[in-house]
């Protein structure tokens, strides 16, 4: 069962597997959880299917808020509904906002409070409270 829905995720496991590979030496700490890997990280939050990556502290562009943890669960949930399609129904859609945030930050010179306001970050912050 968790090797179909290793190949059911396959893409998202795949750039998975790269991000650890390119962040393993910055990794505070790791955990399995929920048939998941979880990543402790200085400053950044990627859920992957089975790999998420979480973080405690902000970055220049988006204040992470506290329960990180679980809202990078919530979109490992998104990926099990979605699969292959994950990246382009629930990834598009993030880095659009991060692209966002990193501009508004350019130009504003603040961090852009309303990262978690929209879909599909919002929904993730559902999901993660409801199922980890």
């Amino acid at each position: 069962m968790i090797f179909l829905l290793f190949l059911w995720e396959l893409p998202q496991n795949i750039l998975g597997i790269f991000i650890w590979f390119y962040f393993r030496s910055k990794i505070q700490k790791y955990e399995k959880l929920h048939n998941r890997l979880f990543f402790q990280t200085p400053n950044f939050g990627i859920s992957l299917g089975s790999f998420i990556f979480w973080s405690q502290t902000d970055n220049v562009i988006i204040m992470i808020q506290s329960n990180n943890k679980e809202h990078e669960f919530g979109h490992s949930v998104q990926s099990l509904f979605f699969g292959p399609l994950y990246l382009i129904i629930i990834g598009l859609p993030s880095i659009l906002r991060v692209i966002y945030g990193s501009l508004y930050f350019s130009h504003k010179k603040e961090k852009w409070l309303n990262y978690y306001k929209g879909y599909p970050e919002n929904w993730a912050d559902t999901l993660g409270m409801k199922y980890y």
